[in-house]
Formats: C-alpha cells, structure tokens, sequence
C-alpha cells in the first residue's frame, strides 16, 4: 500500500478530508464514491495530495529565476507523478504565474519582469538592445518583442535602435561627409555593430539611403561612406598613379631591352 493511501475499508465519505479545489484532483475524482487519486497505479488519499500540492505550490512560488523541475523533484523529494500533475494543473489554473516548459523547467513571472524591466532601463539609457540578449532570456521573438515594447525603433540585424540613437549617429555620418568627404559609420555608435548591421541602418536612414541612389555618397565598405566630389579625387589620383607606374614600368623594360641589344 503506498504511502498516504490507508485501506479502503477504514474510509467513510463524511470522515473523508476535504478535496484541494485544484483541477488535478477534480478531474480525476467526479465518479468516485470515496475521494481519492490514482496515479501511475498508485492510489492517494485527498489529504496526501493536498499536502503534496501544497509543497509543491510553495516551493515553486518561492523561486526567483529559471529551475530546472527534474532537479526540484530530486532535491525535495516529491511523488514524481504528483509533482507533475500539480505543476501542470496549477499552472493551468493560474496558481503559478511564468512559463512552464512540459517537464523540463518553469520560470517563474516575477523573473520575467525583472529582465523586462532591465532591457526597458538598458534600451532607454543606450539606445539599443540585441536581440540575442533577449534571445538568452527565453524571449521566442525578440524583433517583435522589442517593437511592440518600444514603438518606432529601427530593426536592425543583430539589434533593435532607437529612433533618437540613428538621428544622432545620422548627423554625425552628414557632418563628417560635407567636412572630410568620408564617413566611418562605425565610429558614429559606441555599440559594437555587425557589417550588415551598418547596411541596415544605412538603408533604414532616409537621408543616407536617398544620398546613396543619387550617387552623392558612394559606399566604399559597409562601414565607409565617400562624398562624390572625394571619391572622383580620389579616382582621378589613383588614375595618375596608375599611369606613372605604367610609365615607369615601359621605361624599364625599353631599358632592358636596349642594354641587352647592346
């Protein structure tokens, strides 16, 4: 006879505890004439399972961040059975608020919203959150987590910007272009970006991108922007060189050629 589970000839129906409203009791009980569960061909006295639910509740209500539910089984000893038929009804029921992976691990909400709470703190002080961050925090999408959470960003490759932090960076690539004729996208962030995050953010920035397809700007790199003017300079320079060095190199072999004639 299992722990918990006296005969049933030693129970009357008014002696009987009363049942745990808890769905994972309920549903198992609505025929019987005396309350009990039968799980995995154990049979459980409604105040067994109350207690056990009761830990159960407690242990998990008292977490703070992700556990792993085999690792929770083992440490406090449960009714494997039990243990995760009462995860799992009250979570239904709402008595567990977080996420439930099956059998495997359940983070509590509180946890949750910490971490929402510092990527909220983390995009409004720098302007930009990646999306592998929120990826490591269990968050299944994180371009459209961070969308939703913070409207009018820019999605970038690897990252989510503020619209504020691509004005910025924005008239730093035109101040540098209309001084210097070249641009270092690069330099304009103090986050580290991706190549292809560079060629987003150019794209995304109407100004860059309507400069670019009037050939006004020219892109030399994904980071390294060219004014016009700069670049055919620059074209014209290299041009000369070249020709020089051709220059130089028929001279050498005439030279060649006319000391070995001799």
């Amino acid at each position: 006879m299992p722990c918990g589970a006296p005969a049933l000839s030693t129970w009357s129906r008014e002696g009987c505890p009363p049942l745990p409203h808890h769905p994972c009791v309920w549903r198992s009980l609505p025929h019987l004439t005396v309350p009990h569960l039968t799980l995995g061909g154990s049979l459980f006295t409604a105040s067994y399972v109350a207690r056990h639910l009761a830990r159960v509740r407690g242990v998990l209500s008292a977490l703070h961040g992700p556990a792993s539910l085999p690792a929770l089984l083992k440490a406090h000893g449960f009714n494997e059975a039990l243990f995760y038929e009462a995860v799992g009804g009250l979570h239904a029921a709402g008595r567990l608020a977080g996420a439930l992976q099956a059998k495997t691990s359940f983070t509590p909400a509180v946890h949750r919203l910490a971490q929402a709470a510092a990527v909220g703190a983390r995009y409004e002080q720098n302007g930009v959150v990646e999306y592998a961050a929120l990826a490591r925090m269990g968050v299944r999408d994180p371009r459209a987590h961070l969308a939703a959470e913070h409207p009018g960003g820019v999605e970038l490759d690897s990252c989510y910007m503020s619209a504020a932090l691509v004005s910025t960076a924005e008239a730093g690539v035109e101040e540098a272009l209309s001084g210097a004729g070249a641009a270092d996208l690069r330099s304009a962030f103090d986050c580290d970006l991706t190549d292809a995050d560079l060629v987003a953010f150019a794209a995304a920035s109407a100004s860059l991108s309507a400069a670019v397809a009037a050939k006004r700007y020219l892109p030399l790199t994904a980071s390294l922007l060219v004014a016009a003017p700069l670049a055919a300079e620059l074209k014209e320079r290299a041009e000369a060189l070249a020709a020089e060095v051709a220059k130089a190199e028929h001279a050498a072999t005439a030279a060649r050629s006319k000391g070995g004639g001799e």
